[in-house]
């Protein structure tokens, strides 16, 4: 069975925590907002949520969705290694593929992560100049 975690972008302290439990939501509601409540923190107004995929990369890193990732997909004809990032949506993890579709992330052979949309913006960079 998959573990199910999550890790958190803290958008006021420009930060990753892997230590997401109901007393660091608390914290975090108390300390930003106290009248909004803690629908407005899950909002992506505070924090960014990220859930595990239950998948690591060759050096046993985890795999979050919002990571960015080298991935060679070896069921086609021709393996072809390429720099994605990882989503979360309709109940799959994925990633968008060469043809610029939707694909299931266990599809792929996951190389290893190279950094996250928040922490590493510049990579989502180089992956919108690869479809180009």
């Amino acid at each position: 069975m998959r573990e199910i975690k999550f890790r958190a972008w803290d958008k006021t302290q420009k930060s990753m925590t892997t230590d997401i439990t109901f007393k660091f939501i608390k914290e975090a509601f108390d300390k930003y907002m106290l009248n909004e409540g803690l629908k407005a923190i899950i909002k992506e107004e505070v924090l960014e949520l990220m859930q595990y995929t239950g998948l690591k990369d060759k050096n046993g890193k985890e795999i979050y969705e919002g990571d960015i990732v080298k991935v060679c997909n070896h069921l086609r004809e021709e393996p072809k290694e390429l720099i994605r990032e990882v989503f979360f949506q309709d109940g799959f993890f994925g990633i968008i593929d060469e043809y610029d579709k939707e694909d299931w992330l266990c599809a792929w052979d996951i190389k290893e992560v190279i950094g996250n949309k928040f922490e590493n913006p510049e990579l989502l960079e180089e992956i919108r100049g690869l479809k180009s």
